[in-house]
């Protein structure tokens, strides 16, 4: 296991490829003209009036994740939102298996909620919230349950490491996007600075890759 105490490495670690920007508003307006499609089972038109799981942010926080959701069409800053994290997910195999929708609790974004946490997924309900004040976090969520899945399908993958991988991962994909949580986005640079850690992720983004190409062959009856 790497370790997590080591300095902050000062050269370019093995794991970490060209970060690509987040998707932007005119790459989401982009996607809805041509309606886009990345051959995600699981994506949506994500558009202004669709109904979608919301609870408001102080609730999750105080209450837990799922108290007093509803069912509310999304206004257009939320959908946006929305939309560029399913075409952020496409990068890294296990958010790309992770993302879901339907599978979501978001909270809109609005005045800021002094908390420790930004988002959470809870495996028992295969259901995850996600505070869109902070639009990267619906992937890191969807990463997590792109964990959870494997897991559910026999791949090995270490609890104390899930962390450090999401963490990994969304740095590896997207850069210096996450603000929260200084000692966990260490964490997942250190992981992209050891080559045991940076093999140990390969392995899982390619078990991730192979459970995705299954599901499209499912859905295409086996034919693909």
């Amino acid at each position: 296991m790497a370790d997590y105490n080591a300095p902050l490495p000062t050269t370019r670690p093995p794991g970490l490829l060209t970060p690509q920007p987040w998707p932007t508003a005119a790459d989401v307006a982009a996607a809805r003209e041509y309606r886009q499609r990345f051959g995600n089972i699981n994506e949506q038109d994500i558009n202004a009036g669709l109904l979608a799981n919301v609870v408001p942010a102080a609730q999750a926080i105080n209450q837990g994740a799922f108290t007093d959701q509803r069912q509310a069409p999304l206004d257009k800053d939320t959908a946006d939102r929305l939309y560029a994290a399913q075409i952020a997910a496409q990068r890294s195999p296990l958010g790309y298996l992770g993302y879901d929708v339907n599978r979501m609790v978001v909270s809109p974004a609005g005045p800021a909620i002094k908390a420790n946490y930004v988002g959470e997924y809870l495996p028992q309900q295969d259901r995850f919230w996600s505070d869109l004040n902070f639009p990267t976090n619906p992937v890191h969520e969807s990463i997590h349950r792109g964990i959870e899945l494997l897991r559910r399908q026999g791949t090995k993958i270490d609890p104390e490491m899930e962390e450090a991988i999401v963490r990994a991962q969304m740095q590896k994909y997207y850069g210096k996007v996450e603000k929260t949580n200084q000692e966990e986005i260490d964490q997942g640079s250190r992981m992209l600075n050891s080559p045991y850690q940076v093999k140990v992720m390969d392995e899982i983004n390619q078990k991730a890759n192979e459970a995705i190409a299954q599901r499209l062959i499912a859905k295409q009856g086996g034919v693909f």
